[in-house]
């Protein structure tokens, strides 16, 4: 059934379950201020999530987006930081942290405090130089960054109340790896009973994407799990086809530059020009785009973080295949103590323990010919003697772990 022209007008706004205006008493009216205009095909543009979920204290996108402040594409520096909206895994930076949740630096000194201090595990992808350009994080200084981790439990002298209050809290992060509890955490783990309550709500792991960016009363229902921009922050559903909001957040971009008509690298670039074009014609798709690189671009370095990661553990493991190997051949004899070479001998691995004197084989402690080549004064068919002589008990894995 054909819609007379203002309901369809209501039905292309978003409002696709509104009653049709001949069974209403009065007209439904359609928030003009949620309606901007395409200036290229004069269609209506909702620029507000709608109201689908009931609720009546609806807030604007803007009120759960950062202020674009710096250069109009990046938030607060604070927002890069502990806790805040794109703070990006520590780890992922080469930070690791002390008891207090300070970042480990090289030394006190001025100088020193741009350094990391020296890791063992941590694969570092910008290195251990804070005060390096190219590593800054949206135009913040590595340093500055680190800064702010060191801030959280810092007691400033004549600030008794703040040192309190910090000093109780403990050190704030939407990662595990930045956390340090403060007395109040500390007095609480010694209660047998709140052990599991506080592990149930996340001090040991990461914040979920869900937990860090879901919104409730922005339009789209309370618990639905959805952003600010109504897209699902959770990962897998069951009849979904992506797997997670990183992959949601990818597509949304995707189709705002195939519907605007925009090249996607010139928004993932937040190339100026082609933001205030799309500021022009829709502001809510806008400031989603700017959102999503940001928090995009974090996931990245992320990533690459964790391929690093895998990467070190693949070789790890193929170097420890290889060690047990070659303990498990010397294990079976099938080296001598490595006095003689296949190219100077022509002996096989295992026939080198079938000969003796003269320096073909084992001459026991007579040195004569024809021994059966197990006496551990000879050279041959050294098994034993080559692997008391030459390793701990465990061989060269005792070796590797002690040098791990």
């Amino acid at each position: 059934m054909a819609l007379s022209p203002y309901d369809q007008q209501v039905y292309d706004a978003g409002f696709e379950f509104i009653p049709q205006t001949k069974f209403l008493q009065n007209p439904f009216q359609i928030p003009q201020s949620g309606i901007a205009t395409d200036p290229n095909t004069g269609a209506g543009i909702t620029t507000i999530p709608i109201n689908r979920g009931g609720d009546d204290d609806v807030q604007g996108y803007e009120s759960f987006t950062p202020s674009f402040t710096r250069r109009g594409v990046f938030a607060d520096p604070k927002e890069y930081g502990p806790g805040g909206t794109y703070e990006i895994n520590p780890a992922a930076l080469g930070f690791e942290f002390g008891p207090q949740g300070q970042v480990m630096r090289a030394g006190p000194g001025k100088n020193l405090q741009g350094q990391l201090g020296p890791t063992t595990t941590n694969p570092r992808l910008f290195g251990s130089s804070l005060d390096r350009g190219i590593n800054s994080i949206a135009g913040i200084p590595m340093r500055e960054i680190a800064d702010m981790y060191d801030a959280r439990m810092q007691n400033v002298p004549g600030q008794d109340v703040r040192n309190f209050f910090r000093n109780l809290m403990g050190a704030k992060s939407n990662f595990a790896v930045a956390r340090a509890p403060g007395t109040l955490q500390q007095m609480m783990e010694k209660i047998p009973s709140l052990t599991g309550i506080l592990s149930s709500i996340g001090g040991n792991v990461d914040r979920s994407d869900r937990s860090r960016f879901a919104v409730d009363n922005a339009g789209f229902g309370q618990g639905t799990g959805r952003d600010q921009f109504g897209v699902f922050t959770g990962g897998k559903t069951l009849f979904g086809t992506t797997s997670n909001y990183t992959e949601r957040m990818k597509n949304e971009l995707a189709d705002i530059a195939k519907n605007f008509g925009y090249d996607l690298d010139d928004l993932m670039g937040l190339d100026p020009a082609t933001l205030d074009a799309l500021g022009q014609r829709n502001m809510f798709r806008k400031t989603q785009v700017v959102d999503y690189v940001n928090k995009l671009r974090a996931k990245d370095i992320e990533k690459q973080y964790l391929d690093a990661i895998r990467k070190q553990e693949f070789i790890d493991s193929g170097r420890r295949d290889e060690v047990r190997d070659l303990q498990d051949r010397i294990d079976r004899g099938d080296f001598d103590s490595g006095r003689f070479s296949d190219k100077n001998t022509g002996i096989t691995d295992r026939g080198r323990g079938q000969y003796g004197g003269n320096g073909k084989g084992s001459s026991g402690s007579s040195g004569s010919s024809g021994s059966s080549g197990t006496s551990s004064g000879g050279y041959g068919g050294g098994a034993e003697r080559g692997r008391g002589d030459r390793f701990m008990d465990g061989g060269i894995v005792d070796m590797l772990e002690i040098y791990d």
